[in-house]
Order: C-alpha cells, then sequence, then structure tokens
C-alpha cells in the first residue's frame, strides 16, 4: 500500500474517454413576458383590499428519532484501494444540461386591456348577509 500522497495511478487521463456524447450547457437567453399589470395600471390600494397578509412560522429540534441507524464505520485516508478508477459514468447513455429555450407566450391581457374594476369584481371576496326577523304566527 503507497503511503499518502505517493499514489500516482497510470490511467488517470483516462476517466470520462468512454463517453461519445456531446454535453450540451444550455443556450442563448431569450426574453419571456410576466403576466404582471402593464405599468401604471396596478392599483396598491384595490391590491390590500383583496389580499390578506400570511405568517409563517417554523421551528427548529434537535434530531428525536431513538430508533436512527448509526453511522457506519468508513476507512480511514489512504487505507483503502478501488478496483476500478474508471467506473463513474460507465454505461451512461445521453447527458444534457437543458435544451433550447423555447418561448412561450402567456394568455394574459395585452398592455392596456386589463380592467382593474372588473378584476376586483371577480376576485373580491362576497360579503354574505342575513335578517333576523321576529316569528310570526299566522293567524287561525
Amino acid at each position: 500500500m503507497p503511503d499518502a500522497g505517493t499514489y500516482a495511478p497510470a490511467d488517470i487521463n483516462t476517466f470520462g474517454k468512454d463517453i461519445k456524447n456531446k454535453l450540451n450547457f444550455g443556450s442563448k437567453y431569450e426574453f419571456k413576458p410576466n403576466n404582471n399589470p402593464a405599468p401604471g395600471s396596478y392599483d396598491v390600494d384595490a391590491a390590500d383590499k383583496v389580499t390578506k397578509a400570511t405568517t409563517r412560522g417554523a421551528t427548529i429540534k434537535e434530531p428525536s428519532n431513538l430508533y436512527r441507524r448509526p453511522a457506519e464505520n468508513q476507512p480511514d485516508p489512504g487505507s483503502y484501494a478501488p478496483k476500478d478508477l474508471n467506473m463513474m459514468g460507465k454505461g451512461m447513455k445521453n447527458v444534457t444540461m437543458g435544451s433550447k429555450y423555447e418561448f412561450k407566450p402567456n394568455k394574459g391581457p395585452a398592455p392596456g386591456q386589463y380592467d382593474a374594476d372588473k378584476a376586483i369584481a371577480v376576485t373580491k371576496p362576497k360579503t354574505r348577509g342575513a335578517v333576523i326577523r321576529e316569528d310570526v304566527v299566522p293567524a287561525d
């Protein structure tokens, strides 16, 4: 077994040589418009009436699983001998990091066609009411 720092495998430059497919790291960015209201057509006061504030909370606790599997014993650095340095990546078919960006416009209204009053009528919660009256006994 060689000492730490003296290990020099003969085939270190063969890593990945068996992969025949090209790797793709993406393509040029293309603009995709969003579905927000056009500049100047957003009514902040109307938005405050339609939306509600929400609160979120979280608790950080120590692990409490008593049946947790104990940590495995791992070999010390330099005390193992890998069987095949080129094992990683064997049998891989196609490797890709994405594809060409495809523009998909949304189906929202065009700038200037958004009707805020109509949106409030559709999205604002409706209030329900009831009338309480005294019992009326029909005359016999």
